[in-house]
């Protein structure tokens, strides 16, 4: 199943995809010895997939004329091309990365997930908290969207916590965040807080990952919990979203850049 964030993201490759298997054709999309090689974003292939079997099909598919050749892509992972040449195999996190150079570069528009890691680093506190709140409050991933007004001059954020609906020490509700930032001026105009409260079916739903940010159900409840309005430094608007956030590593690690593989090199 093709997620909304890539099909918004890279419609192109994204009708490559098979709706029977989620299979992608080497001969029809443009690729590399990491993945596929959207417009603008990199899909890799499945992490399932060691560097030896890709280079095996790569070798095939270049070779034999007579076969065809299809790889799955890891629709968690959609990365910015100039970041990275490779892309290592622990990444659990996909779209653009949060740095303050970028929040008024409407080429950064779109969702950005961190998801719970399915194991930390021991010997690293910080990778220990994040893999430690994750499994005991159910934080399955965090997911972060920004969009530029069509005039240009404004940039919408949207933060939002997605919530395990089995695990029984979960809460009820996951937080949320929004915000205007003016382009311009270079300054937040506007910071809101809620909780969304979702019905028992929706929070199923909410946690699939053809669901994102974009397309997420309608809450059932959504209190606001604080609002802000005024002229806010990009430095008042990361504290106040990390302390809202307090106890979720993921959002940490967004607004840190933590999380952030290192580059591997495929030969």
């Amino acid at each position: 199943m093709v997620s909304c964030a890539l099909s918004s993201m890279e419609p192109v490759l994204a009708d490559k995809v098979r709706e029977r298997d989620g299979l992608v054709k080497l001969s029809e999309a443009s690729h590399d010895a990491t993945g596929f090689i959207g417009n603008k974003w990199r899909v890799p292939f499945h992490p399932s997939l060691s560097d030896h079997v890709i280079q095996a099909l790569l070798n095939l598919h270049r070779s034999n004329t007579n076969v065809t050749v299809q790889i799955a892509p890891d629709f968690q992972r959609v990365i910015d091309p100039t970041d990275l040449s490779a892309v290592a195999q622990k990444d659990h996190w996909y779209g653009a990365p949060y740095r303050r150079g970028d929040l008024d570069d409407s080429s950064t528009d779109g969702v950005t997930a961190h998801c719970a890691p399915v194991e930390c680093d021991q010997s690293d506190e910080f990778s220990r908290m994040v893999y430690a709140n994750c499994f005991l409050y159910g934080y399955q991933r965090v997911e972060a969207e920004w969009q530029t007004t069509k005039t240009g001059t404004e940039r919408v954020f949207k933060l939002e916590e997605v919530i395990d609906p089995l695990n029984r020490r979960s809460p009820s509700a996951g937080r949320f965040l929004h915000a205007i930032r003016d382009t311009k001026s270079k300054l937040f105009t506007h910071l809101d807080g809620a909780l969304l409260g979702y019905s028992s079916t929706d929070r199923e739903r909410r946690v699939s990952c053809g669901v994102t940010i974009k397309n997420a159900p309608k809450a059932e409840s959504k209190p606001k919990l604080f609002r802000i309005d005024g002229e806010i430094p990009t430095e008042s608007f990361e504290e106040i979203s990390t302390l809202f956030m307090d106890q979720n590593g993921l959002v940490l690690e967004y607004f840190l850049g933590r999380g952030t593989p290192e580059p591997t090199t495929h030969t």
